[in-house]
C-alpha cells in the first residue's frame, strides 16, 4: 500500500524489499549508459530518445551500483557510484502471557502483543484435545481479532474449555500463529511453542474437592465458635450496663470490640458462602449431581444466605449510631434487642454446619456408587476382552495345524514350519497376555482408591450416627477376585482370568446397588423418625397454643391483688419451660431436616422472646404488658404451628415420590390450574362465612381457624409457584402484578384466620380473590389455546474476565485512542515512529 514516489538527481535510496525503481537519465554526449551492481555483469540502459535513457529493475538485496557512461571518444574516468539500502521484510513478532483456570478448567485466558515492520494479515488459535476415548490429531482452528490497520497492538483472548467436555486426566494442546502481509515473498508467519494444558486426574481432582469441603467444614466450625463467643460478650455487656447511666471508657472499648467482632463475623460469613459456592462449581464440574441432591444443596445455599440477617445487621449499626452519641437508656433497650435477635445465631450455624455434613455424606455415596458402576463395566468389559484373547489363540493354533497337515513338504519341513508358527504365535499371546494384564492391574488400583473412598464414608456415617453396612467382606471378594485374576493372566490362564474379572464385575455392580438401597433406606427410616418428631412437636405447639390463651385471658380479668396471681404466675412459668423444650427439640429436628425454613427457627425466637417478657412484666406486676406479651407469644405459636404443618405436608410429599412406583399417578410436572384454586378460596370462603354465622367454642373455633389459615396458606404458596413458572413470558408480564396482589390478600387472610377475627371486612376479601382467581383463569386457558408458538434465541453469556488481564484490556483501549491521536495521512515509517513515541512515554 506504498504510493510511488519521484526523487530527482537522487541516486543513493533506501526503499522496502521488493520496491520496482525506474531510472530515468537525461546524458549529454553520450552513446550508451550502462549500470553496474556488485557481483554482477553489466546491465544496459534502455536508449531513449536523444539523450535520455532508463532502466528498471525490482530490487530484493541491499547493493551498490556505478554507473558508466560511453560515447565513440571515450567512457567517463570518474566513478559514479551510489548504495541502494533494502530494508527485508522481516518475520512477525508475538509476545504471549497467559493464564489458565486451574480451579474450574472452565477457560484459558490469552494476551499479549503482536507486531509486524510493515504489517499483519492473520491470527490464528490452534488447539487440540486430547482425550483418552477419542483419537484427534489434527489441529482445529480460530481467528482471533486483530487490527489490520496497526503494526503494533495487544490483544486478548478468552478461550473456552467448557465446550469441549473434558474429563479428568484429559488434556489439551494449543499455540497462536500470526502472518505478517509480505505481498514480495509470501506471507510469513511466527507462531509460539506447543503449550499444555493437563487437567488433574480423577484422584486428585477428587483430593482438591476434598481440601475445599475440609475448608468450608472448618469455617462453618470457626464461626460456630465465633458467635456462641459473640453471643456470651453482648449478654455480659448488656448485664453490666443495665446498672448504669453513662459510658466509661471500659465499657465504651467494650462496646467497640463487640461491634468489630460482629463485622468480622459477617465478613466471614460472607466468605463462608463463597466458599462454599466455589465448592459446588468445583464438584459439578465433572460429576453430574442427582437432582434430589441438586435441590437440597440450593436449600443449604439459601440458609447460609439467611444466615446474614439484613435486619439484624441495621440495628448493630443504629447501635453504632448510639454510641457515638452517649449512652441513654434506649442504648440498653437496643442491646437487648440484639441479644434477643442473636438468641440462637449460634444454633443456626450449628444446624448449617451438621446439615452440610449430611449432604456431603449423599454426596459421597452417590459419587461413590457411580463410579463404582463405571468400574464395573470396564472390568466386565476386560473379561471379554480376556474371553476374546483365549479363543482366538486356540482358533490359531488349529488353522496352522491344519495349514501344516496339507503342505506338501517333507515331514522334516512341516515340523520346522510347525515349530515356527508356534513360536510367532506364543510370541503374541504372551504380548497380548502382558496387555491384559496392565489393564487389571489399572483396574485393581481404581478400586483400590475406591475403597479409600469407602473408608471415608464410614468415617463420616459414624460421625452423624448413620447405620450404612462398610460392605468389608464384599470388597476383600472383589479384591481377591481381581488379584487372582492377575495370577492367571501371568500363568497365561486366561479362560479362568475371564471368569475372575466377570465375577468381579458383577460384585462391583452389586455392591453399588446395595450402596445407593441402604442410602435410600436410610432416608426414608430418618424421614419416618423425623415425622414423628414433628408431629409430635406441631401437637404440642397447638396443646401450648390453647394454654397460653386461656392464661392470657385469665390474666386480662385479674387485678395485682388476686389471690390467684401467684398460681397464674407459676402457671406462666411452666408454659415458658414447655416452650424451651419445644424449642430444643425443634432445633434438634432442624439438624437432621432441610425442609424447615430459617424463617421457622426465627419464629421459634420470636416466641420464647415474647414469652420471657411476659414472664418479666408479671414479676414486675405490669398486668396489661405482660397480657400483650402473651397475645405475641400465641400469635407466634399458632404462625409456628401453620409453619411447621405445612413443612410437615411437604415431608410426606417427599416420602410419597421416594417411595417405588410414585409420580406414576397423574402427568409430570403438571402446574396447579387458577380453576382449581378459584374453587378451592370459593370452598374457604364458604367455610368462613359458615364459621362467622353459627360461632363455635373457643377449642373448636381456633383449631377450624388453624385449618382455614393452613389452607390459605397453601394457596398462597401456589401463586408464588405460578409467578416462578410464568417468570420472562408475555403473560408473566401482564399477571405480576395481579398475582402480586393476590399474594399480598392471601397473608392478610392469614393473618385474620390466625388470629380468630372472622369479620366482614375478610369474607369480602376473600370473595375478591375468587373473582380475581377466575379472571386470571381464563387469560392463562386463552394463553394455551393460543396457536402462536412462540421462540427464543439463545443468549451468550459473557464470561468476566480475570482481574489480572485487566491491563491488556486496558491496553487495548489505549491502542484505540492511538489510533484517534495518529494522523491518518501519515507515511508507515511516521506512524511507526509516532507509535513507538506513545509506547515509550506510557
Amino acid at each position: 500500500n506504498k504510493t510511488g514516489e519521484s526523487f530527482d538527481n537522487v541516486g543513493n535510496l533506501v526503499v522496502p524489499e521488493g520496491t520496482n525503481v525506474a531510472w530515468n537519465f537525461c546524458a549529454a554526449n553520450t552513446d550508451s549508459l550502462y549500470l553496474s551492481f556488485e557481483n554482477e555483469p553489466k546491465h544496459l540502459a534502455k536508449d531513449g530518445f536523444g539523450d535520455s535513457f532508463s532502466y528498471n529493475r525490482r530490487l530484493k538485496n541491499s547493493a551498490s551500483y556505478k554507473i558508466q557512461l560511453k560515447n565513440s571518444f571515450s567512457a567517463n574516468r570518474e566513478n559514479i557510484d551510489f548504495y541502494i539500502n533494502v530494508i527485508p521484510d522481516k518475520y512477525p513478532q508475538i509476545q504471549l502471557e497467559q493464564i489458565r483456570d486451574t480451579t474450574l478448567f472452565n477457560f484459558i485466558v490469552l494476551g499479549g502483543n503482536i507486531s509486524d515492520d510493515y504489517g499483519l494479515a492473520q491470527f490464528k488459535l490452534f488447539y487440540k484435545p486430547i482425550q483418552d476415548d477419542k483419537k484427534n490429531n489434527a489441529y482445529a482452528s480460530i481467528d482471533v481479532a486483530f487490527n489490520k490497520s496497526q503494526n503494533s497492538q495487544s490483544f486478548y483472548y478468552q478461550f473456552p474449555l467448557s465446550d469441549f467436555k473434558l474429563n479428568p486426566g484429559d488434556k489439551f494442546e494449543y499455540f497462536l500463529q500470526v502472518w505478517d502481509n509480505d505481498g514480495v515473498n509470501g506471507s510469513k508467519s511466527t507462531k509460539t511453542s506447543v503449550m499444555t494444558f493437563a487437567l488433574p486426574s480423577a484422584k486428585n481432582y477428587d483430593a482438591e474437592i476434598e481440601k475445599a469441603t475440609e475448608k468450608t467444614e472448618n469455617m462453618l466450625e470457626k464461626l460456630n465458635e465465633k458467635s456462641k463467643k459473640l453471643k456470651t460478650d453482648l449478654n455480659n455487656l448488656e448485664n453490666k450496663l443495665k446498672s448504669k447511666k453513662d459510658l466509661d471508657f471500659q465499657e465504651k472499648k467494650q462496646l467497640e470490640e463487640l461491634l468489630k467482632k460482629r463485622e468480622e463475623l459477617m465478613n466471614e460469613m460472607k466468605a463462608m458462602q463463597e466458599q462454599f459456592e466455589k465448592m459446588q462449581e468445583k464438584t459439578n464440574r465433572f460429576q453430574q449431581q442427582s437432582p434430589e441432591l441438586q435441590q437440597k444443596m440450593e436449600q443449604l445455599k439459601k440458609l447460609m444466605e439467611e444466615l446474614m440477617n439484613d435486619e439484624t445487621n441495621k440495628m448493630y449499626e443504629e447501635l453504632k449510631k448510639m454510641m457515638e452519641k452517649g449512652m441513654d437508656e434506649k442504648t440498653v433497650e437496643q442491646l437487648e434487642k440484639l441479644k434477643n435477635q442473636e438468641r440462637n445465631i449460634d444454633k443456626d450455624i450449628d444446624r448449617t454446619l451438621k446439615l452440610f455434613k449430611q449432604l456431603q455424606l449423599q454426596q459421597k455415596v452417590e459419587k461413590a456408587a457411580e463410579e463404582l458402576e463405571k468400574l464395573a463395566e470396564k472390568q466386565d468389559k476386560l473379561g471379554d476382552e480376556t474371553k476374546k484373547a483365549e479363543d482366538e489363540g486356540k482358533k490359531t493354533e488349529k488353522d496352522d495345524a491344519k495349514k501344516a497337515d496339507k503342505d506338501d513338504a517333507k515331514k522334516d519341513d512341516k515340523e520346522k514350519i510347525g515349530d515356527k508358527n508356534n513360536d510367532l504365535n506364543q510370541q503374541e499371546k504372551d504380548k497380548k497376555n502382558e496387555e491384559l494384564k496392565k489393564e487389571q492391574e489399572k483396574l485393581s488400583k481404581e478400586f483400590d482408591d475406591k475403597k479409600e473412598q469407602m473408608k471415608d464414608i464410614e468415617e463420616l456415617s459414624k460421625e452423624l450416627k448413620k447405620e450404612l453396612d462398610d460392605q468389608k467382606e464384599e470388597q476383600e471378594d472383589i479384591s481377591n477376585d481381581q488379584e487372582n485374576a492377575e495370577k492367571q493372566l501371568d500363568q497365561k490362564q486366561n479362560d479362568s482370568a475371564a471368569k475372575n474379572q466377570k465375577k468381579a464385575a458383577k460384585k462391583m455392580k452389586a455392591m453399588a446397588k446395595q450402596m445407593k438401597e441402604a442410602m435410600q433406606s436410610q432416608e426414608m427410616k430418618e424421614m419416618d423418625e423425623d415425622m414423628d418428631a414433628l408431629r409430635a412437636i406441631l401437637e404440642n405447639l397447638v396443646k401450648l397454643s390453647f394454654d397460653q390463651e386461656i392464661l392470657m385471658k385469665d390474666f386480662r380479668n385479674m387485678t395485682v391483688s388476686d389471690p390467684r396471681f401467684v398460681k397464674l404466675s407459676q402457671e406462666q412459668l411452666k408454659l415458658q419451660d414447655d416452650a424451651k423444650m419445644i424449642e430444643d427439640s425443634l432445633y434438634s429436628l432442624a439438624k437432621r431436616v432441610l425442609q424447615i425454613q430459617s424463617f421457622v427457627t426465627k419464629e421459634v425466637t420470636t416466641m420464647r422472646n415474647s414469652m420471657d417478657e411476659s414472664v418479666k412484666f408479671i414479676k414486675e406486676r405490669k398486668l396489661n404488658v405482660a397480657s400483650a406479651k402473651q397475645q405475641f407469644a400465641m400469635t407466634s405459636i399458632n404462625n409456628l404451628a401453620l409453619m411447621l404443618s405445612d413443612t410437615f405436608s411437604q415431608m410426606q410429599q417427599m416420602m410419597a415420590n421416594t417411595m417405588p412406583g410414585a409420580g406414576q399417578k397423574g402427568k409430570k410436572g403438571q402446574k396447579p390450574s387458577p380453576m382449581s384454586m378459584g374453587e378451592k378460596q370459593d370452598e374457604l370462603s364458604k367455610r368462613m362465612e359458615k364459621m362467622g354465622k353459627t360461632g363455635q367454642g373457643s377449642r373448636g373455633m381456633s383449631e377450624e381457624a388453624a385449618k382455614l389459615a393452613q389452607e390459605q396458606a397453601q394457596l398462597r404458596k401456589q401463586i408464588q409457584k405460578m409467578q416462578e413458572d410464568l417468570k420472562g413470558t408475555e403473560l408473566g408480564k401482564k399477571l405480576g402484578n395481579e398475582l402480586k396482589d393476590l399474594e399480598k390478600k392471601m397473608d392478610d387472610n392469614e393473618t385474620d384466620l390466625v388470629n380468630k377475627r372472622i369479620n366482614p371486612e375478610l369474607l369480602k376479601r376473600s370473595k375478591e380473590l375468587q373473582t380475581r382467581l377466575l379472571e386470571a383463569e381464563k387469560a392463562v386457558q386463552q394463553q394455551e389455546e393460543d396457536p402462536t408458538r412462540q421462540s427464543k434465541a439463545a443468549q451468550q453469556y459473557n464470561r468476566q474476565a480475570p482481574p489480572s488481564m485487566e491491563k491488556f484490556l486496558q491496553e487495548k483501549q489505549k491502542q484505540v485512542e492511538l489510533i484517534r491521536t495518529v494522523p491518518p495521512n501519515y507515511t508507515p515509517f511516521y506512524k511507526k515512529q509516532t507509535d513507538n513515541y506513545f509506547r515509550k512515554i506510557k
